[in-house]
C-alpha cells in the first residue's frame, strides 16, 4: 500500500531521471551531505538517478563543486503532462469558466417532463405548471414539490393522483387519470319513453312500462309512448324504468346551398425561414428575417436536445413561411351537387343515424350563382327516447 502511495505521490509531483558524467561517486556523496534525496541510482554506461522535478535545480551547486555534468534523460508525471497548458492560458480560463458555468446551471431546473397523461394534453399541463412557477430555468431550491402537487391536483380534477419529483436537474410530473365509472343506477331510475320525432308507428317491442300507443297510431314529437307507471294485478301502481323499441315511419327534410365557385390555394415557391434557440425559456434569434408580409402558411418544427434520454434546457425552432396565392375559379354544377350531397349526408348521419331510408327525393335549383339542394327522406327509425321522471318529496 505504501509503495502505491509513493508512486502516486511521485507522479503527482513529477520526477526527472538524469545522467552524471565526471565524478559520480563524489557527486552522490555531496548530495547526501546536502540532504538531497535520490532514488533508482543505476550504473550502466553512466550513472543515472531520479529526483523530484522541483528539486532538480538544487543539484546544480553539488554538480559545480564536484565538477560533474548533469543531463536530463526522462521527465515523468503530471506537471510535464500539463506543461502545454502554460502556453494556452485561454484554454485553462475556458475550462475554469465552463466548470463554474456547469456548477451554476446545475442549481437550476433543466427540463420538466410529464408522464401518465392520456386525455389531458401534455402542453396544457406544462402551461399550468409554468404559471405556477415550474419551468426550465427556475432555481431548484424554489421548487416546492408538495405545494405544486396540490395546486396541479386542483387545476386538473380529472387526475386521480399526481406527484412532482425532482431528479437532478429534471422535474417529473407523474399522474394517473380517473377512469369513467358506469352509472350503475341508470336502470334503477324511473323514466318514460317519449317520441323524438313525428311519425306513424309500424311496430313496438315493449320491455318495461305501460304502452300509451299502439301500432298504426300517428304520434307527434314529445308524445308519451311508454309510461313509467305500471299497475300490478292488485291495482297497485309502481314506477319502472320504461324500455322498448318503437319503430315508426318518419319524414325528414335536409337542405343546403353551395356557391358555384371555389377558392384554390397555390404555393409560389418562395419560402422565408426563421431560426431561433431557447435556453432556459429565453428565446434567442439565430436569424434576423422578420415575419413576411402577404399571404403565407406557417410550418414550424421544434427539436429538443437529449442526453441519455434526459431533456436538456436547450431547444431549436425552425419556422418556414411558405408564400401562397389564392384565386377564385368557377365550380361546375356536377361539382357543386357532389359537395351538396356530402353536406346532406353529414346532416343525415347526425340527425337520423342508422335509420333505414325507404325513399328519398332530391330537388336541385341554381339561382344567382348558388346551388340550392333539398332532400325529402322517408325512413323507418326507433323514435323512442328516455325521459327521467322526477318525483317531488
Amino acid at each position: 500500500m505504501c509503495v502505491i502511495v509513493l508512486h502516486a505521490l511521485r507522479w503527482v509531483m513529477g520526477t526527472v531521471r538524469f545522467s552524471i558524467r565526471g565524478a559520480p561517486e563524489q557527486f552522490l556523496n555531496q548530495c547526501a551531505r546536502n540532504g538531497i534525496s535520490l532514488w533508482n541510482i543505476e550504473k550502466k554506461e553512466t550513472f543515472t538517478a531520479c529526483i523530484f522535478a522541483g528539486g532538480y535545480r538544487h543539484l546544480l551547486p553539488a554538480a559545480r563543486k564536484t565538477k560533474c555534468v548533469l543531463k536530463v534523460q526522462e521527465r515523468r508525471g503530471m506537471p510535464f503532462r500539463l506543461a502545454f497548458l502554460r502556453r494556452r492560458k485561454g484554454l485553462v480560463a475556458g475550462a475554469v469558466l465552463a466548470f463554474l458555468l456547469i456548477q451554476v446551471l446545475s442549481l437550476h431546473v433543466w427540463s420538466v417532463e410529464v408522464s401518465g397523461n392520456e386525455g389531458i394534453p401534455t402542453e396544457q399541463i406544462e402551461s399550468v405548471a409554468a404559471e405556477l412557477g415550474l419551468k426550465p430555468g427556475v432555481w431548484k431550491k424554489d421548487v416546492q414539490a408538495k405545494l405544486l402537487q396540490q395546486q396541479l391536483m386542483n387545476a386538473f380534477p380529472q387526475a386521480s393522483w399526481l406527484s412532482v419529483n425532482t431528479s437532478g436537474c429534471l422535474v417529473q410530473i407523474e399522474l394517473e387519470e380517473l377512469s369513467e365509472k358506469p352509472d350503475l343506477d341508470t336502470n334503477k331510475r324511473a323514466c318514460n319513453i317519449l317520441a323524438k320525432a313525428t311519425g306513424q308507428i309500424l311496430y313496438m317491442e315493449v320491455y318495461a312500462g305501460t304502452p300509451e300507443v299502439k301500432e298504426g297510431d300517428a304520434v307527434v314529437e314529445g308524445q308519451l309512448l311508454l309510461n313509467a307507471v305500471v299497475e300490478d294485478t292488485y291495482g297497485r301502481s309502481t314506477l319502472k324504468h320504461a324500455a322498448g323499441k318503437i319503430i315508426a315511419a318518419t319524414k325528414h327534410t335536409f337542405t343546403t346551398q353551395v356557391e358555384m365557385q371555389k377558392e384554390i390555394v397555390q404555393e409560389t415557391g418562395h419560402v422565408v425561414t426563421q431560426r431561433s434557440a431557447t435556453l432556459f425559456g429565453l428565446r434567442i434569434p439565430l436569424s434576423f428575417t422578420g415575419k413576411p408580409d402577404g399571404v403565407y402558411r406557417l410550418e414550424a418544427e421544434q427539436v429538443r436536445l437529449k442526453v441519455m434520454d434526459s431533456l436538456l434546457p436547450i431547444s431549436f425552432y425552425t419556422e418556414n413561411w411558405v408564400e401562397e396565392t389564392r384565386r377564385t375559379v368557377p365550380l361546375s354544377q356536377e361539382e357543386a351537387l357532389e359537395k351538396a350531397r356530402e353536406d346532406v349526408a353529414l346532416q343525415q348521419k347526425e340527425q337520423i343515424g342508422d335509420a333505414k331510408i325507404t325513399a328519398q327525393e332530391e330537388t336541385v335549383e341554381v339561382r344567382d350563382g348558388v346551388l340550392y339542394y333539398r332532400v325529402d327522406v322517408d325512413c323507418e327509425e326507433n323514435i323512442g327516447v328516455e325521459s327521467e321522471v322526477f318525483l317531488q318529496s
